[in-house]
């Protein structure tokens, strides 16, 4: 859920800047798993990196 959260936000920000994806993983892991909440599970990129990253062509 909480990664539907985060393409979400990628794709339309005006409309889902209410969601936390950060906030909704911690509560997630809070809840239903027996191990703590630790380590990078997603990145994201500013406007200028992904621009970067779409003109360089790989």
């Amino acid at each position: 859920m909480a990664a539907v959260q985060v393409f979400a936000k990628w794709m339309y920000p005006q409309a889902f800047a209410d969601l936390n994806p950060d906030q909704t993983l911690q509560t997630l892991f809070e809840r239903f798993q027996p191990v703590p909440l630790e380590g990078t599970y997603w990145v994201k990129l500013t406007a200028e990196q992904a621009h970067q990253v779409s003109s360089r062509g790989d």
